[in-house]
């Protein structure tokens, strides 16, 4: 009877175990998703608000045309342009 019994409880510890590494990896999967989804959030926002910015710059011209302001640039474009330096700067030395 003893055999029985600690292979139902070493069965059972098993299926505990299975059960312990499927919630961990929902646990980890479910993360991932909302932090993904946190990320497209924000960066969605962020691109809201300087297309905000450009629209508030471009009021305040039309409304002040002797003091003219100009926008930043895009951070896109900053991107690019400091990755074409940069590369410009590794071709120079080789």
């Amino acid at each position: 009877m003893a055999i029985i019994w600690r292979g139902r409880l070493a069965g059972a510890t098993k299926l505990h175990l299975k059960k312990k590494s499927a919630m961990t990896k929902l646990s980890r999967r479910t993360k991932l998703l909302d932090w993904i989804a946190t990320n497209a959030q924000i960066k969605e926002q962020a691109k809201q608000n300087f297309t905000n910015t450009d629209y508030a710059f471009k009021l305040y011209n039309q409304a002040h045309p002797d003091k003219q302001m100009i926008p930043p640039r895009s951070p896109s474009s900053q991107i690019s342009i400091s990755q074409a330096s940069s590369r410009k700067r590794v071709n120079s030395c080789s």
